[in-house]
């Protein structure tokens, strides 16, 4: 849950106030994935940080993230997918 109000966009100098989920206008969770939108985001490599309650032991595959643009979807970037395996407790 997110909590506080987003501060103003510099345009002028985007990271000003640091990197944070303000830059998302809407975020969505879904069971297969998280979306996120936003209007204007800066150049840049980001890393999007989660966490989850696993309940069912097993190895699982996690999609590779991907990101365009929506009226220009050339404009993209992609991630490299992965495993994790989920052991019961001891």
């Amino acid at each position: 849950q997110q909590i506080g109000t987003q501060p103003e966009l510099n345009l002028e100098n985007p990271l000003s106030q640091g990197w944070g989920w303000w830059y998302f206008s809407n975020i969505e969770f879904r069971d297969e994935k998280v979306a996120l939108f936003s209007t204007y985001l800066p150049a840049g490599t980001y890393e999007y940080v989660y966490s989850i309650r696993p309940s069912v032991e097993g190895t699982y595959n996690v999609i590779p993230p991907t990101a365009s643009e929506f009226y220009f979807p050339e404009v993209y970037g992609r991630g490299a997918g992965s495993t994790f395996t989920v052991t019961p407790d001891e």
